[in-house]
């Protein structure tokens, strides 16, 4: 089931049949628990590519949501230096990944609407980064593909 679903998602683009037709030996010796940990990672990068199809969503701005979450409900949130810390980006890359993740991205446009970044209180220089409730429907999908 869940290992059919897997091979199926491979075959389905043109660079991943590439893969799977090369890798075919070793997908079919992966363990059903392989099977279906690959399943949920392919679930889970599928709900982040389908957010919004007139961007495409990096694998670095989905990590900065969910280290955001993650820190979010342990810390009250993350300022961009943290997150760069945490998720080993460079400052410069940070901003760039809240921006696209906020309301309005750095070009101006609309961005994806699931990050806000407020003011901290104690210190008016930095922003504390909180994910919005758009960003909590895209959390709780990403849960949802890993429960699975």
């Amino acid at each position: 089931m869940a290992h059919s679903y897997a091979a199926s998602a491979f075959v389905d683009s043109g660079t991943s049949k590439w893969f799977y037709q090369q890798h075919e030996h070793k997908m079919k010796s992966m363990t059903s628990d392989e099977r279906i940990v690959l399943c949920r990672a392919i679930q889970m990068l599928g709900i982040f590519r389908d957010m919004d199809k007139n961007t495409e969503t990096t694998i670095s701005e989905a990590i900065s949501l969910l280290l955001i979450a993650q820190n979010e409900t342990k810390n009250g949130g993350l300022t961009v230096t943290e997150l760069g810390k945490k998720g080993d980006f460079s400052l410069a890359s940070a901003s760039r990944y809240i921006r696209s993740l906020s309301v309005v991205d750095r070009q101006g446009r609309d961005g994806l609407g699931l990050v806000t970044a407020e003011r901290d209180p104690m210190d008016d220089r930095k922003k504390i980064l909180r994910v919005s409730p758009e960003g909590f429907t895209v959390i709780t999908k990403v849960l949802k593909a890993l429960e699975k």
